[in-house]
């Protein structure tokens, strides 16, 4: 299906669905890019996006971290539901596979640093689909 966050490349049947629901809810998201620098990643496979509670650089205020916080929480309630692989929102990582565990610290995935606020996923929430 066409990405309709960022107008380039496909997404899956179910991340549609999700940011279908997720611009419903005036969440702001950029899924579909060729991450030429991980190739690894799920966004050039169309089964990730990231949601943006503020702006892209800019650690996101205490609003809007509550809010990213509350999304993050929804999502993982629904995530058998949704098809949610896993959630990585604030140094930390959470996935379905391993729930048991809660969310762990967030390393960089060995193409991120960890410790920047886009790298470490401080302004964004990323959302892999299965």
């Amino acid at each position: 299906m066409p990405d309709p966050s960022t107008g380039r490349g496909c997404i899956t049947p179910r991340l549609l669905a999700l940011v279908i629901q997720l611009q419903s809810r005036g969440w702001r998201l950029s899924c579909w890019d060729p991450h030429l620098r991980n190739p690894n990643s799920d966004h050039p496979k169309g089964r990730a996006c990231d949601v943006f509670p503020g702006r892209i650089g800019v650690r996101p205020s205490i609003a809007e971290t509550a809010r990213g916080d509350a999304l993050v929480t929804a999502l993982q309630a629904s995530a058998e539901q949704t098809g949610i692989h896993y959630l990585i929102w604030y140094g930390r990582i959470w996935s379905l596979d391993r729930d048991d565990e809660g969310w762990r610290p967030y390393n960089g995935g060995g193409a991120y640093d960890p410790t920047s606020i886009t790298g470490g996923h401080y302004d964004h929430i990323h959302v892999s689909v299965y």
